[in-house]
């Protein structure tokens, strides 16, 4: 009898749930008229970005917004599905859009990561800086959440020398979990050697081996960034025609380390040509 009356109540329920749904657009927009249908299109820009149709979430999230232009958990939806698709820049002036609306829009760790991700891989780390450091900063684990820590130190690493050591302090936060070491390494490697501390940081490559290579690399950096990584993995396995290849790209690409990627050129070139 007692599964029967939960069997009951759970049908109940799902009966009931869709009429309180429209019940409660219905006095949306009555209070706000299209608040029911942003919350309706925001709701279906949710259910597709989850079932993994960012092209369709766009369209979604584009219509919420089009309901409700200052709602900015519209504006954060429209930044993921615009990184799902490959848009990095449109990405990241979503959700700065979302970020001028409300300053809390990026406090879930999800978000907080994309728009870290979009920023530092067109070339605007700050933005991911400070997004990440409220975030881990905010959470009881800070190391509960070493991608992120990963990204707040390519992010430091790559706003330039200012930010160099805090970079470096948290790349080797990182290496304290072993998930993240290999990823946390070459970053780590490459600080270092930007630095000043070339032997140590080709040591620590040609230590660490091949798990350590720029296959690693995350996803979120700019092309400089990558081809820096990729020009010190091949220095370390002394490939240098390739790693000057690599490190070309590093200086041609702009942003603060293009003189570190023209010193490492010329080095390798002297090297390669002997005394």
């Amino acid at each position: 009898m007692a599964e029967l009356r939960i069997a009951l109540v759970l049908v109940l329920a799902t009966a009931i749930a869709p009429h309180r749904a429209v019940a409660s657009d219905f006095w949306d927009n009555v209070r706000a008229p299209g608040m029911g249908a942003y919350r309706l299109h925001l709701r279906q820009a949710q259910a597709a970005f989850a079932g993994n149709r960012a092209d369709v979430a766009l369209q979604e999230a584009d219509l919420a917004i089009a309901m409700c232009p200052d709602c900015a958990e519209a504006h954060v939806m429209r930044g993921r599905a615009l990184l799902a698709v490959g848009r990095n820049g449109e990405a990241l002036s979503a959700f700065e859009r979302a970020l001028a609306l409300d300053q809390d829009a990026l406090s879930q760790a999800a978000d907080a990561r994309a728009a870290a991700h979009s920023a530092i891989n067109v070339g605007k780390p700050e933005l991911g800086v400070a997004v990440l450091r409220r975030l881990l900063e905010g959470s009881d684990d800070p190391r509960g959440d070493p991608l992120a820590l990963i990204m707040l130190a390519d992010a430091l690493q790559a706003e330039g020398p200012a930010t160099l050591r805090s970079a470096i302090v948290a790349y080797r936060e990182a290496i304290e979990d072993d998930a993240s070491a290999a990823q946390a390494v070459l970053g780590l490697a490459l600080a270092l050697h930007r630095s000043g501390d070339v032997a140590q940081a080709l040591a620590l490559l040609r230590r660490t081996g091949p798990q350590a290579g720029p296959g690693t690399a995350g996803g979120w950096l700019s092309g400089p960034e990558r081809a820096a990584r990729v020009g010190l993995w091949l220095t370390a396995i002394d490939d240098l025609p390739a790693a000057r290849d690599a490190w070309l790209r590093a200086a041609d690409g702009g942003g603060p380390w293009c003189d570190h990627a023209r010193a490492t050129l010329g080095s390798i070139q002297t090297t390669a040509n002997g005394p």
